[in-house]
């Protein structure tokens, strides 16, 4: 099942592109927030790497919406922000 319009060379684009302003972050930071607890660590990640968004299809973040200012926000949302870039 597609949930997006892109080709399989612009989604590797834009993998590529992404990766190229990414880094690594522990996600040490002891966070218990969220109802699935192996989740998180997601949080803590975002929170160290002072991330603007965590992109997921997961329910119990997406249900935060937002966490310490960090946008909590699906796939489809995130690639509308990247086409109005």
């Amino acid at each position: 099942m597609r949930f997006h319009k892109y080709s399989t060379q612009e989604l590797q684009r834009i993998v590529k592109e992404l990766a190229n302003v990414s880094y690594i972050v522990p996600g040490k930071t002891k966070i218990e927030i969220v109802r699935d607890p192996d989740d998180n660590k997601i949080i803590s990640a975002a929170l160290e790497g002072q991330a603007d968004y965590i992109v997921s299809r997961d329910r119990d973040l997406l249900d935060l919406k937002e966490y310490k200012g960090i946008k909590i926000i699906t796939p489809e949302e995130f690639m509308g922000l990247l086409r109005n870039l």
